[in-house]
């Protein structure tokens, strides 16, 4: 699980992110047709590498119920691609001490609605509040 791209090219914005292992390109502001890839080959054949890139057709998985969130957990799926494994950083910046210079208020607004390169909403609800809370105890 990895956080999207944003970049400008030639004036127009794009936003490009990885789906299993496809990677999938929308420029902002365009119409919602699909441009099929050429063959790598040179054949000029169409192929149907960007298949799917038209938004992600499976089915919405139901999680089991569970009174308790475990914010490692959900820092590892939703957090570690960016920060690394231990909070050093890696593409993102280095948060393991983000409990010294942020609030839990702070991190919760910061989770739920990005700024910068961090996008929001990759957390929400009581799985959002758990994460802010053990990650205002990073000190």
């Amino acid at each position: 699980m990895m956080a999207p791209s944003i970049y400008v090219q030639d004036g127009k914005q794009y936003v490009v992110y990885v789906s299993g292992t496809k990677v999938i390109a929308y420029g902002l502001g365009g119409n919602k047709t699909v441009t099929p890839a050429k063959d790598p080959q040179g054949s000029g054949k169409e192929t149907e590498a960007n298949h799917g890139s038209s938004g992600n057709k499976e089915k919405d998985k139901k999680q089991p119920a569970n009174n308790s969130v475990n914010a490692e957990a959900i820092y590892k799926k939703s957090c570690a691609s960016c920060h690394g494994g231990n909070l050093e950083g890696s593409v993102g910046p280095d948060i393991s001490h983000v409990g010294r210079t942020m609030s839990e208020e702070d991190i919760l607004n910061q989770i739920i609605n990005g700024s910068g390169r961090m996008p929001g909403n990759l957390v929400k609800g009581d799985q959002a509040k758990a994460l802010a809370k053990w990650l205002s105890q990073k000190k």
